[in-house]
């Protein structure tokens, strides 16, 4: 069996109700989902969140991010639709008025386990994209729990993979081919153009 490091700081967990930051906003902030949340959002009647749609992101954002040029790369950010943007702020489209995720707790894997993330395969360490954390040793069952989410979420992907490869056809008579993104398929919003001086 393989071991994960755990290297978010013992008892730390997300301090969101502090935060003064959208962690639900900008294009960097995108969701990727997973077959699972594609099924629950059928479930629960929101398949107006499911985009088959992405940006194409910048060589300085996956500078900025390797996880992010990691994922650029694979067979899996091709293939499985996002969860849509809206606005010129890019907000996430399950979010309300004030700025509460309007699908909670049937929210994507992703979103669960945020901040914690899965990186070099190994461990999981605090995500660089929130800035409000807690420490206190009474916190440490939490911080459990999110550190093995985020495994469950690498796990995932791994079923994702297996499934898309070899049950394809499944996964179009229950309903869930209808938003994946065929292989001839361009699903990535042209660059902006620039202004010519």
């Amino acid at each position: 069996m393989r071991a994960y490091a755990n290297e978010v700081p013992a008892g730390t967990i997300p301090d969101c109700l502090s935060c003064t930051n959208l962690c639900c906003a900008g294009i960097e902030n995108l969701v990727s989902l997973r077959l699972v949340d594609v099924a629950t959002l059928i479930d629960i009647g929101r398949t107006d969140l499911i985009s088959r749609t992405k940006p194409r992101f910048t060589p300085r954002m996956m500078e900025r991010r390797p996880a992010l040029f990691e994922l650029m790369g694979s067979e899996l950010w091709r293939t499985l639709p996002v969860l849509r943007q809206v606005g010129p702020e890019r907000r996430c489209a399950a979010l309300t008025d004030d700025d509460r995720c309007g699908i909670h707790p049937h929210w994507p894997t992703s979103c669960d386990r945020f901040p914690y993330t899965m990186v070099g395969r190994r461990k999981v360490v605090w995500g660089s994209r929130c800035p409000s954390k807690r420490t206190d040793p009474s916190f440490e069952d939490r911080r459990q729990q999110m550190f093995e989410r985020a495994i469950d979420v690498y796990n995932e992907r791994i079923r994702d993979a297996v499934l898309l490869h070899h049950a394809r056809h499944e996964l179009e008579e229950l309903g869930i081919g209808a938003f994946l993104i065929r292989k001839n398929e361009d699903p990535f919003e042209p660059l902006p153009r620039l202004p010519i001086y």
